[in-house]
């Protein structure tokens, strides 16, 4: 049977352990009133074809998918496979970015994935909100974000099979 002392022990290492892995939320207390330009690069795209869909959320409400109170959507065109978005006055807050590549104008992800800001690598899914959320209180910030886009197993001709001749 395990003693006080040892659960205590377990427990700590446990939670030591999980804040270890965890994103540092941003932290909003103090922040000051005021507006800014936030610059938006978006990279990586694998094509020109339709548009950046950008939505930035000014809290975890919502985020990424869903529809949320003051979310700002931006449809923006692709070329060479980036696209700039310019936000001049934008009030000083924390916000998290979600980039779609709406490569057939439908409004949904179909083929590819997407890209957040912080450009959090993708582990099990998609991002939180904490882990795509920057602070913005500056007169100019720049945010770069990179297209994420899933690793495609190929087939081996051995392998392929009565189900990879009618994908062809």
């Amino acid at each position: 049977m395990a003693t006080i002392s040892q659960n205590l022990s377990a427990a700590l290492f446990f939670l030591f352990t999980l804040g270890a892995c965890a994103t540092p939320p941003v932290q909003t207390s103090r922040i000051p009133t005021g507006t800014g330009q936030l610059e938006l690069n978006l990279t990586g795209f694998r094509n020109n074809q339709g548009e950046a869909l950008v939505f930035i959320y000014p809290g975890p409400l919502g985020f990424p998918d869903d529809e949320a109170p003051d979310l700002i959507r931006i449809h923006q065109p692709i070329r060479d496979n980036q696209a700039y978005i310019d936000l001049e006055k934008l009030p000083y807050h924390a916000y998290a970015v979600a980039v779609l590549h709406d490569e057939n104008l439908n409004g949904q992800m179909d083929k590819s994935f997407g890209g957040f800001s912080r450009n959090p690598v993708p582990r099990c899914g998609i991002p939180d909100y904490e882990e795509s959320s920057f602070l913005f209180v500056t007169e100019q910030q720049q945010q770069t974000i990179v297209m994420q886009h899933p690793k495609m197993k190929k087939l081996r001709p051995e392998n392929a099979g009565p189900a990879a001749e009618r994908l062809k």
